[in-house]
């Protein structure tokens, strides 16, 4: 019996014991709440970094390739005008020096460090005079590394999304603008996304809005887009050996400082190949013997859903070219009003321009308009040639005399003549031989 009392103090000592195991249990249960989110709180980042990590190692490994083409599309549309720049671009590699080559308006540009090289080797120094956008890729890079990055999946794609504003949004709106009349300020939210298919790039995109304010301090509500598309398997263009003597040259090429009367002409034609609509009306004559040629043509130029509409009236008839088909003016199928009236008013606008921007021309002033006046080279006169008659190749022509000229009122280029003249040799007896093409802009935007 003596022991009996110790027991029962044992028994009144084990209740308390597990008492205090199921309250430190109780304890543990908060404990591990927390750590549960801290843990979930920590996959969210990870996996937000894991975002960020892959949009941005994907974008870094195209803008650090040393080949690449890509096509660049930019459009910047106001309530009274828009504008619409298009290039492919191709990144190169010529003997250990990186280079950009930009194909627009028929002509290549050359981008190496601070300089652009044209196709005959002179040098300018690049700026808003001649846009290039060919950084697009590296300043992607560093936003996507340095701001919040969100992902989703749509159709098999991929698309990463960030958005940018205030600073950044400024600077990579402007260093987007396609031409040098203006500024896009006060930028709301600028919208990136990077599509991403089968573990590849395929393009990047940008949206935003901003003011734009002109150089006579209108300003108007803008928008832009950019589209940015990889094309992997087209070729890279052929370096000029001009070009590639210019830039092996390196800090001793030769770069050609542009005069005030160069600059209004060089930004009179970058105004005019990013307008849109662009409306034309068009002249074209020759006589070569057994060819012969007159025709008057309405021309509006646009764009819908990225592909590029012209839309020609001829002899009280209108046809609509887009996307390899034909239709009349309600949208119905029809037959081509003639084989090159799809594209013989841009490509002598592109011949204009290459002549512009590879000669010399002087400008005269005369009433109150600016003409600026050069000679055609024989490469230039055998394009005029074959523009205009492309059933001439059997025909033994020479041309001799051949000419361009713009004409600028107020800033904006309004006509742009190109003639030639020569002979054309049948039989045994030569005939005079002449050609001659004019088209008249309107001096604003039109409704196409």
């Amino acid at each position: 019996f003596a022991e009996a009392p110790a027991e029962a103090a044992e028994a009144e000592k084990a209740p308390s014991a597990a008492g205090a195991k199921r309250k430190k249990r109780w304890w543990l249960i908060p404990a591990a709440a927390v750590l549960t989110v801290g843990v979930v709180a920590g996959i969210g980042i990870l996996f937000g970094l894991g975002r960020e990590l892959a949009a941005w190692r994907l974008l870094r490994t195209y803008a650090s390739a040393g080949e690449l083409s890509m096509e660049l599309s930019v459009s910047v549309d106001t309530p009274e005008e828009s504008y619409r720049l298009d290039s492919d671009l191709f990144r190169m590699t010529v003997e250990g020096k990186r280079l950009t080559a930009v194909q627009r308006n028929g002509m290549y540009f050359w981008y190496s460090g601070g300089t652009v090289y044209l196709d005959n080797g002179r040098g300018y120094s690049a700026d808003a005079l001649f846009p290039a956008n060919t950084a697009l890729l590296e300043n992607a890079v560093t936003l996507f590394r340095e701001t919040r990055v969100t992902e989703f999946e749509s159709q098999g794609e991929r698309i990463y999304t960030v958005i940018v504003s205030g600073d950044a949004a400024n600077q990579l709106l402007n260093s987007l603008l396609p031409w040098a009349d203006g500024i896009l300020e006060d930028p709301g939210e600028v919208r990136l996304e990077l599509v991403e298919r089968s573990g590849t790039l395929y393009a990047l995109q940008i949206r935003g809005s901003a003011v734009f304010t002109d150089l006579s301090s209108k300003s108007l509500p803008a928008t832009l887009t950019v589209s940015l598309l990889l094309q992997g398997e087209k070729p890279l263009p052929e370096l000029p050996q001009a070009v590639r003597t210019q830039l092996l040259a390196g800090s001793s090429g030769e770069v050609t400082e542009l005069d005030e009367e160069t600059v209004g002409l060089v930004r009179a034609w970058l105004r005019l190949n990013t307008r849109e609509p662009l409306q034309a009306e068009v002249s074209l004559s020759a006589n070569c013997g057994p060819l012969m040629l007159n025709d008057q043509l309405e021309w509006t130029r646009s764009h819908e859903n990225g592909e590029a509409v012209n839309r020609i009236r001829k002899n009280g008839v209108t046809r609509i070219y887009s996307a390899g088909t034909v239709t009349d003016g309600d949208g119905n199928p029809a037959a081509a009003l003639g084989a090159t009236d799809e594209t013989v008013s841009q490509d002598l606008m592109e011949l204009a321009y290459r002549a512009c921007m590879l000669g010399q021309p002087r400008r005269t002033e005369r009433d109150g308009l600016s003409i600026y006046s050069l000679r055609l080279d024989a490469d230039g006169m055998a394009e005029l040639f074959a523009t205009l008659l492309p059933d001439g190749g059997t025909l033994d022509a020479d041309f001799t005399e051949g000419s361009a000229s713009v004409t600028l009122r107020d800033g904006q280029i309004t006509d742009v003549t190109l003639r030639a003249s020569g002979t054309v040799r049948l039989l045994a007896v030569s005939a005079p031989a002449a050609l001659n093409a004019a088209l008249r802009f309107a001096g604003e935007a039109v409704s196409a």
